[in-house]
């Protein structure tokens, strides 16, 4: 595991201490989290890698504040609903302005939270060389006075596969307070490959040294501070680099920071407040009819995951589609097909049935009734069998009551003839 993550979760932890936020206010929500939370609804900054297509949607308890994001993803016009409400997003790298921008989506440049950290009070014995994920070959240049104090670090940690989802946030985490404690009380210098080393130590006010064999598209912001060394400049670097002096930035950081905070709860607080009084009650079995179904044909396909489409974009689309997100939020709906309606559906055009043969997905839901043998002729003209490449699922009430009675009857017909 990677620790960036957590370097920017204690990054976020500080500025929420700043604002006063205690910690029994602060819930944790973990990267494979984001799109199944379903507690209580919370603003959740978006300091955080987010190219897994995975991450969308997400949890509609999640309020994303977009500041720190990093999108390398190539599917942002599929993304594109979910992110353009939450305009302007604060991208941590030029790659993702740019891509932001020309998604038009309104951006700016933001740089990383983690150099908000506060800055160290230097220690009077600060004499060690940190060494961390360096590439290979560059001790060959490390100048012979500087090797008697050097340790080698890494920000990856090794975890035993029994580890749950919320024991390796927890390790992860205290590790990354361990390390960034080290650094704070032990570095002269920090040497590094790696993005959330070099920005949490600029931060600290430990001078750095930023070396890569390949500079990524995720520093396109970090070399405003520090050249990024590649083994062809290895010979030219610094090894006396000076600490920056961050405060002024810090400052400006965090009253951006706060004041988008501060704007979501003022502009949310209410309204989730009143949602979250009407929500938390004990449910009746909505679309008992549906899910039944559901779970009937997809016990045979034993997936994990499923790249979806839907024939119908009615009410009866709009019920499945909602029922599948809730019952396997790992499914993704990739195509809706409706020979009517034209448009868009959750984010997706909608196609004609006669592009079906076009479309790329694993299985097929029939969600509209009146539409239904049409929906089969079609597939048995593409070779397609039910229960392995598509199901109807589709509820169909047939209204069973008696009608009024006689004497009803005669009372309305009583009234509607007073009122004429």
């Amino acid at each position: 595991m990677n620790i960036g993550n957590d370097m920017q979760s204690l990054a976020i932890e500080q500025l929420y201490l700043r604002l006063g936020i205690e910690e029994g206010d602060i819930v944790r929500v973990g990267y494979h989290e984001l799109r199944t939370y379903d507690s209580h609804y919370v603003i959740l900054p978006m300091n955080m890698f987010g190219s897994k297509d995975e991450i969308f949607p997400l949890s509609p308890y999640i309020i994303p504040l977009y500041i720190g994001f990093n999108y390398v993803s190539g599917k942002i016009a599929a993304n594109h609903p979910h992110l353009k409400p939450y305009e302007p997003i604060g991208c941590r790298d030029e790659y993702t302005l740019r891509v932001m921008r020309g998604a038009g989506i309104e951006a700016y440049l933001s740089g990383c939270l983690t150099l908000t950290l506060p800055r160290r009070r230097p220690p009077a014995n600060a004499r060690r060389v940190f060494l961390v994920d360096v590439p290979e070959g560059l001790e060959t240049h490390i100048p012979e006075a500087l090797m008697g104090d050097v340790e080698y670090l890494a920000h990856e940690v090794e975890l035993d596969q029994q580890f749950s989802g919320r024991d390796v946030f927890k390790a992860t985490r205290e590790y990354a307070r361990f390390i960034l404690n080290r650094y704070a009380e032990e570095a002269a210098l920090v040497v590094t490959s790696r993005l959330h080393c070099a920005a949490p130590c600029m931060a600290l006010g430990i001078p750095v040294i930023l070396v890569k064999d390949n500079v990524d598209i995720n520093l396109s912001w970090l070399d405003k501070f520090a050249k990024i060394h590649t083994r062809e400049t290895f010979a030219d670097i610094n090894w006396q680099p000076q600490s920056l002096d961050l405060e002024a930035l810090k400052e400006q950081m965090f009253g951006i920071f706060a004041e988008q905070l501060q704007a979501l709860v003022r502009s949310r607080e209410a309204l989730y407040e009143l949602s979250s009084f009407f929500e938390e009650r004990e449910r009746a079995p909505y679309n008992n009819r549906l899910a039944g179904q559901l779970a009937v044909g997809m016990a045979s396909l034993q997936r994990k995951s499923l790249r979806y489409a839907i024939w119908g974009a009615g009410a009866g689309g709009t019920l499945a589609h909602l029922l599948i997100q809730e019952t396997y939020p790992d499914y993704r709906m990739v195509a809706i097909v409706d020979g009517f309606e034209t448009g868009g559906f959750f984010g997706l055009d909608i196609r004609h049935p006669d592009s079906l043969a076009e479309l790329d997905y694993d299985f097929l839901f029939i969600c509209t009734y009146s539409g239904r043998e049409e929906a089969r002729r079609k597939l048995l003209e593409l070779g397609r069998e039910e229960g392995k490449d598509y199901m109807f699922l589709v509820s169909h009430v047939v209204n069973t009551r008696h009608g009024a009675s006689e004497d009803f009857k005669s009372q309305l017909a009583r009234f509607i003839g007073q009122r004429q």
